[in-house]
């Protein structure tokens, strides 16, 4: 009987067999330990193919958090004191687009971010979810614009505008998102995150289905002081390191020159700051406090961009002032009191706010009268 060689070279065909490499690779640990230092992005907060979540509610600055820890990575600068490694960074910006060329020449102001730092940007939606055909597409574009670089961090932000249509409280659809990661993790070997919206309660992390906060090997939770202004992002998980350590920092509004009308633009950029620091304005009692508060709900529940003659700082959320005066009355300022006594107790609180420097007003050309918080 011929052998398989002779068989094929009978044939006119010599082929060599060679199996497939496996699939699932075993090693084997000896009794001292196989240590493999994992390689950071950001030392103590983002390694090579790790999950990573930030997550804050609406306004906290987790967006521009994300977005200075990618530029101090790629151009290898220490972030808040901690080695960041010179790393090949995508940003995937799904949510504010139009804006984000502003953030970055206003972190230009800050660090020294040289000009061939490898921060590459995709602007625009994804369905991650329910469109294979979109991750591949992913895949391919991220293959041809960089050939032959090492990807170490893939931004994705935010979480729900690259969820397409699916259902962030199904398992599923959640499981969905997350398959999506780990391929991206496996064919770059890259940190994955993701940025994320908070749930009703803060307390329980992110928002969705609490497989997200499973699989996650750190969550970055941000928030900011609803006096001050003053943000805190604080590393709640950390699945082999030590979680509890807080960085506080406050948006500092950079100036970047003025558009055909002569107004300003502007961006902000999170500046460190030291926790003795804050808070920096004092804490608000009597009616002064119940004002401030009350506009602060009422901005949560009914805020608006400001008109942009009122040159407010880029996010800013904004209400009518007869909106908050409606707010105060229902809100017991003034309680008891006639109507032309409770409109002086407002009137008075405003004045106070204005001259301590809490709150900004603009008068619009309509005759409106817009106000807001300001962070100082």
């Amino acid at each position: 009987m011929p052998s398989p060689e002779e068989f094929f070279a009978a044939r006119g065909t010599v082929e060599t067999l060679n199996p497939p490499p496996p699939r699932f690779a075993i090693r084997r640990f000896n009794a001292a330990g196989n240590i493999d230092p994992p390689t950071y992005v950001v030392k103590g907060l983002v390694y090579r193919g790790q999950l990573v979540v930030i997550v804050g509610p609406p306004g906290s600055g987790k967006s521009f958090f994300a977005t200075s820890l990618a530029a101090h990575a790629a151009a290898g600068r220490r972030f808040f004191g901690r080695r960041a490694r010179r790393s090949v960074v995508l940003y995937i910006c799904a949510e504010g687009a139009a804006t984000f060329p502003n953030r970055i020449a206003a972190l230009r102001r800050g660090i020294e971010l040289p000009d061939d730092a490898p921060f590459f940007c995709l602007f625009g939606g994804l369905d991650l979810v329910q469109s294979r055909e979109d991750l591949n597409q992913l895949i391919a574009a991220i293959r041809k614009a960089l050939p032959d670089a090492m990807i170490d961090l893939v931004i994705l932000d935010t979480l729900s505008r690259i969820f397409g249509g699916g259902d962030e409280n199904s398992p599923e659809d959640m499981g969905r998102l997350l398959s999506s990661v780990t391929r991206l993790q496996q064919e770059f070997g890259a940190a994955v995150m993701l940025v994320h919206h908070n749930g009703k309660d803060t307390a329980r992390g992110p928002r969705g289905h609490s497989s997200l906060l499973a699989a996650a090997d750190a969550v970055i939770q941000v928030s900011r002081d609803a006096v001050t202004g003053d943000r805190t992002a604080k590393l709640i998980k950390s699945r082999d390191g030590e979680d509890g350590a807080e960085h506080h920092f406050r948006l500092e509004v950079e100036n970047l020159g003025s558009d055909d009308d002569g107004d300003a633009i502007t961006s902000c950029r999170p500046v460190p700051m030291e926790k003795e620091q804050a808070p920096r304005l004092a804490r608000l009692t009597g009616k002064r406090g119940l004002a401030f508060g009350l506009l602060q709900k009422a901005i949560a529940e009914a805020g608006e961009k400001p008109p942009a003659a009122a040159q407010a700082p880029v996010g800013t959320m904004a209400v009518k002032t007869d909106l908050w005066r409606r707010y105060c009355y229902q809100g017991g300022l003034g309680e008891d009191a006639t109507q032309g006594t409770a409109r002086k107790a407002f009137n008075r609180a405003k004045t106070e706010l204005m001259t301590s420097g809490h709150v900004a007003v603009h008068r619009s050309e309509a005759g409106d009268e817009w106000i807001w918080t300001v962070e100082k």
